[in-house]
């Protein structure tokens, strides 16, 4: 979970096999949006520890491609980057 004990990370297979999404879940609030839109499959989510960045592995070139990390920075995710 997040350091502030609050908030979980995980990801979530939407309706197609071949994606999945990267969700937060803020304990007593719920599910938020998902934080990660990028197409493929966004896996194994893991804090930083301050809480500001998720880091993910994403594989966007499924089923061919392997996965790469990424940085999600939890305010912004739209500036993603890779490794």
């Amino acid at each position: 979970g997040c350091p502030n004990g609050r908030s979980i990370a995980f990801s979530r297979s939407g309706r197609r096999p071949d994606n999945s999404d990267l969700f937060t879940y803020l304990l007593g609030e719920g599910v938020e949006p998902p934080l990660a839109g990028a197409s493929g499959l966004d896996n194994n989510p893991s804090w930083s520890p301050d809480g500001s960045t998720i880091y993910v592995v994403s594989n966007p070139e499924v089923p061919w491609g392997s996965g790469d990390l990424w940085a999600v920075p939890v305010a912004n995710p739209g500036a993603r980057r890779g490794f």
